[in-house]
């Protein structure tokens, strides 16, 4: 998925203000990686997918773990449409909403 992009769309409840930001995905790289790679500060701990901290909404797209195991994410959690980016990689461009834990929307590079 070399020339493809996964689109973030940070939402701020307070002031019902859209940002959305278009970050190019290299291949095999996971979101985690791409968003830290743009400066957004995205809350994570293990990059194994066994804490649970990165976790963040899938709104449109697809992902897949390959042979790894999402084990911080529930089952409701998998339901509600929730993924763990830390080894999420994209099948095809995605739109994601903010994560869970809060971040901060951009650090200076």
């Amino acid at each position: 998925m070399s020339s493809d992009s996964i689109t973030i769309c940070l939402v701020d409840n307070s002031s019902k203000e859209r940002e959305s930001v278009t970050i190019p995905v290299q291949d095999g790289e996971t979101l985690l990686d791409a968003l830290l790679r743009e400066g957004i500060d995205i809350k994570h701990a293990c990059r194994n997918a066994a804490c649970g901290i990165c976790l963040t909404p899938l709104l449109e797209g697809k992902i897949h773990y390959s042979n790894r195991i999402p084990r911080g994410l529930s089952e409701q959690e998998q339901f509600d449409g929730y993924i763990l980016p830390c080894i999420a990689t994209c099948e095809t461009s995605v739109t994601i909403g903010p994560p869970k834990a809060k971040y901060a929307k951009r650090s200076s590079k």
